[in-house]
């Protein structure tokens, strides 16, 4: 039923995706390893010196007794000779309850140190998560939903250093496991034959419900990550529901994944607790049987056989310790799967920052020739054959309706996303030989759907640059007209917005965006409908202050814009439709060619 080769290869792949992760050393393996050899080497001590103390006593503490009866015994009180210490029941209690210490010491130290190691590697693990899916492209980070990245950079990442945790406790379980054997290899090569070939029937049977709960895991992973994302979902979407009937629906829908989610927890608890069952049953009615028959048959000395018995005892809590531990890694491991290749697939999805030219900002011109984009399943290209030159320091204004690909237009221009065929240049240079990490740096991109996040109003506006003196601050406030509104706020520009601006309104937000961008050393600004939230007169406004931008600062302004006023203050206007530029003008030329404008 198990093949050996299978088993084999999914603990290779296991520890290959570990050291893949390379979030803890092999040191720091190797050190808690060590550690849980030191507590076996302790364990086993201990066990084997309670035999001497019981053969003293029956014997009535008489040392030479004692010596004629045990072959041991001689080399035993030679050595407590060489260390002058004398050989009694007191010397022999007390090096029982030394050993004990010091196991007991070495099993709090790897307790607290194997914790410290899984804690710091699920925060690292977490971390990178974070970073190298926010390095990959738009492209990448599209495929993966919200609640897919939250589970990922934390349950999934806690569960992997979990995962590791218990691959340590395995081994000290199993080394512990081991010394026993031996102990009882010493005592009785015969009946540690026959434990053994129980124990493995016992493993077997447990494999059986091990292999189930990992199939169930897998499962409760794959629910997981729906799960999450339709909460997030949700949540984002909390005022359509108030005003819909889909309220039900959704809540139907989560009902039934949050069922779903229970029930194959359940059956990841039913398994364990079967293998649980089966282990504590069968191991002390093995128990009983093997110590009937060292009574009956193999003629043991009842010293021998009460020491057996001990360690078969003490081999049962740590058998459902073993099962307790497998279990886990089968619910545990297909985390790691899923970490390992999120993580891959960032990394090959990365992008890289600085390698290419240094933009410094100056240019004439920003020129789009035979430039085409087409989404990744989509079945016509969102943009074809685009041809035109926007000027520097200038306000160009992109107008269509909506799906005309404006946005996409504009995602370009830094890079988000690659052209399918085509060529942007920055005067006679190709923006894919200038490094990433240049050319963003010199443009400010404004969204219409823009986050603010939790921290002040101060903070936000500062984002992109925490140096600003002062007076520029103060410029980039009345400029964007936080000014205008600044003053009613409790605590001013240390007023808390809370996540994701909740605590502003729809044009109090965007004023504070804008003064982000005005407040960055960006000399390109791409506007993607970023007043659309904003009344006529905050919108008139930010026209006024758009133009001082371009005249006193020198920037260049890029703008999708539907308002007639907004496209009438612009200088160059490009009309998209169905992906393709049917007109580009001045915008009186734009509306005499299009009156519905």
């Amino acid at each position: 039923m198990y093949d050996i080769r299978k088993i084999y290869k999914k603990l290779r792949n296991i520890i290959g995706n570990f050291i893949y992760l390379k979030v803890v050393s092999t040191i720091t393996t190797g050190y808690l390893i060590s550690i849980s050899l030191m507590v076996m080497i302790f364990d086993a001590m201990s066990i084997i010196s309670i035999m001497p103390l019981i053969d003293f006593i029956r014997y009535g503490q008489d040392i030479q007794i004692y010596i004629a009866e045990r072959e041991y015994a001689e080399k035993l009180i030679s050595l407590y000779s060489y260390f002058y210490i004398p050989f009694n029941l007191f010397s022999l209690s007390c090096l029982i309850l030394l050993l004990v210490l010091l196991r007991q010491t070495f099993n709090l130290l790897e307790v607290v140190q194997s914790e410290k190691v899984r804690l710091q590697m699920s925060r690292d693990l977490s971390f990178k998560c974070f970073t190298s899916i926010i390095s990959a492209s738009a492209n990448f980070i599209r495929t993966i939903k919200m609640g897919q990245f939250s589970v990922l950079c934390e349950r999934e990442s806690n569960e992997v250093s979990l995962l590791y945790r218990n691959f340590l406790n395995i081994f000290s379980a199993t080394s512990q496991i081991a010394a026993y054997f031996v102990v009882m290899a010493y005592i009785s090569i015969y009946s540690t034959i026959i434990v053994s070939v129980i124990i493995t029937f016992l493993l077997y049977s447990m494999a059986i419900f091990i292999k189930k709960a990992n199939m169930a895991s897998v499962d409760a992973v794959n629910t997981r990550k729906t799960f999450y994302s339709s909460l997030t979902e949700n949540f984002i979407l909390w005022r359509l529901f108030k005003f819909s009937q889909a309220l039900n629906k959704e809540n139907k829908y989560i009902l039934g994944l949050a069922t779903k989610y229970a029930e194959t927890q359940l059956k990841i608890v039913r398994y364990n607790s079967l293998a649980r069952l089966l282990i504590a049953v069968l191991a002390m009615a093995f128990c009983i049987i093997i110590l009937n028959i060292l009574v009956q048959y193999a003629k043991l000395e009842l010293t021998t056989i009460a020491f057996f018995g001990l360690i078969f005892i003490r081999l049962i809590p740590l058998g459902l310790r073993l099962n307790v531990l497998m279990s886990g890694f089968a619910k545990l491991e297909p985390s790691l799967l899923v970490v390992s290749n999120a993580l891959k697939e960032a990394v090959a999805n990365k992008e890289n920052l600085r390698q290419g030219n240094t933009f410094n900002g100056v240019f004439t011109n920003l020129k789009f020739r035979n430039v085409s984009y087409k989404y990744l399943d989509a079945e016509h290209p969102a943009l074809e054959n685009i041809n035109l030159t926007i000027p520097s320091n200038k306000i160009t204004a992109i107008v269509g309706k909506s799906g005309a690909g404006k946005s996409t237009l504009l995602d370009l221009i830094p890079r988000l996303i690659l052209p399918t065929s085509g060529v942007i240049k920055i005067d006679d240079i190709n923006i894919n030989d200038l490094s990433l990490a240049s050319l963003r740096k010199n443009i400010a991109f404004v969204y219409q759907d823009s986050i603010l996040y939790d921290a002040s109003i101060k903070e936000n506006i500062k984002y992109f640059n925490m140096e600003a003196s002062e007076s520029d601050f103060e410029e980039a406030c009345v400029l964007s007209g936080v000014k205008d509104f600044i003053d009613k706020l409790p605590g001013k520009y240390e007023y808390n917005v809370f996540e994701g601006g909740q605590k502003l309104s729809g044009g109090q937000k965007q004023r504070v965006i804008l003064a982000r961008a005005f407040l960055s050393k960006a000399t390109i600004l791409i506007m993607d409908e970023a007043t659309s939230a904003l009344d006529n007169e905050s919108d008139k406004n930010i026209r006024k202050s758009l133009r001082k931008m371009v005249t006193l600062k020198e920037k260049t302004v890029i703008l999708i814009a539907h308002r007639r006023n907004t496209i009438k203050e612009a200088d160059f206007v490009v009309y998209i439709k169905n992906g393709t530029t049917v007109a580009k003008g001045k915008p009186q030329e734009i509306f005499n060619s299009f009156p519905s404008l």
